[in-house]
């Protein structure tokens, strides 16, 4: 009989429920007739023991997820600060190199060079209003404003920034 699966043991758990549910309708003694429910049967007994080993893992693996989720966040915060350490360590040497007018050295095998930001140059659209029509939809037409900007073509109402820079070590 202890080799049942919990879900061998449903129709037993059904009864007991039904039992329980018994007794609170016809308000019965709740604390006598409990302890009577539960020693029914043996396959009774074997449900809560299983019940109750089943609980029992899933405490345990709550604890786990509850520890590895904690530990998740002391190691993002630990990566978090060597992360923040590192940018203020190349902003040293960015501002350092600024400072001196330097914008490429060899240091042993290591280049240290500020160069221009890659990808699409930022773009403001000051004055939405005064922008050609061809520049407009509901909103500003940015694809289209980006194109006349980037072959040198003046759009009233826009302009590109500058390119930032940042510094690239080589080793």
């Amino acid at each position: 009989m202890s080799s049942l699966t919990l879900f061998e043991l449903t129709p037993y758990a059904k009864e007991l429920m039904d039992h329980i549910e018994s007794i609170i309708d016809e308000k019965e003694d709740i604390e006598d007739n409990f302890s009577s429910a539960l020693q029914v049967t043996d396959e009774g007994q074997l449900l809560i023991d299983k019940l109750i080993g089943y609980t029992n893992v899933i405490k345990t693996m709550e604890a786990i997820e509850k520890a590895k989720r904690e530990e998740i966040k002391r190691i993002e915060n630990s990566a978090n600060i060597v992360n923040n350490a590192i940018k203020r360590l190349k902003t040293r040497i960015y501002e350092f190199m600024k400072v001196t007018g330097v914008e490429n050295f060899r240091a042993g095998n290591i280049i240290f060079r500020i160069q221009v930001n890659g990808g699409l140059q930022s773009m403001v659209v000051d004055n939405p209003e005064s922008l050609p029509d061809d520049c407009t939809k509901e909103v500003p037409d940015t694809e289209a404003i980006r194109r006349y900007l980037s072959n040198g073509i003046t759009v009233p109402g826009a302009h590109l920034e500058p390119r930032g820079k940042h510094l690239r070590i080589i080793d």
